[in-house]
């Protein structure tokens, strides 16, 4: 985790800065698009593997089997980067997941209290009581607030350390 202070921030800061922006919903589109990658990429293994076996036996000589070798070589690549391609599509649902959560534990900011202008000893009293009490609601709330996003740094900082790069493709030009 990095040496980051959430404590130098306000309440509402966090709250609003947390709060604001699409969510988890932002997750959607490459949630879609990674899927929808290694949906193609297994189309397309499938096709090629489909392609090379149709040429075996009317397809003879070098020219021939280097490009099935460059095929197979592209079919494998298609095969193998769909775990990773999955993988990422889970740190995003997870990522997404995270966020949700810290939204639903980041309590709201407390507002001041409100001392009414009451007459008499026991009036005085009692709003300086309330303000007191206010003060101590405000401070756990905003206490709770930085562990919440102390928490939520922590955990999207190892979620991200599970993407996975999708590894490079072969390289098929025969020369």
């Amino acid at each position: 985790m990095t040496d980051f202070r959430w404590q130098g921030y306000t309440h509402q800061e966090l709250y609003t800065n947390l709060n604001s922006g699409p969510g988890a919903a932002a997750a959607a589109e490459p949630i879609t698009h990674l899927t929808n990658v290694s949906k193609a990429l297994g189309v397309i293994n499938q096709d090629m593997v489909n392609a090379i076996k149709s040429t075996t036996h009317t397809w003879e000589g070098a020219a021939a089997e280097a490009a099935r070798n460059a095929f197979s070589a592209l079919a494998k690549w298609a095969t193998d980067a769909q775990p990773h391609l999955d993988n990422n599509k889970n740190v995003f649902q997870k990522q997404g997941d995270l966020l949700t959560q810290a939204r639903a534990n980041m309590p709201a900011p407390v507002p001041a209290a409100n001392p009414e202008q009451s007459s008499g000893l026991f009036g005085g009293l009692f709003s300086l009581i309330d303000a007191e009490v206010t003060e101590w609601i405000q401070n756990t709330a905003a206490a709770k607030a930085v562990q919440v996003m102390e928490q939520y740094h922590s955990n999207s900082s190892e979620n991200t350390k599970s993407f996975s790069p999708i590894p490079t493709p072969p390289q098929v030009v025969h020369s």
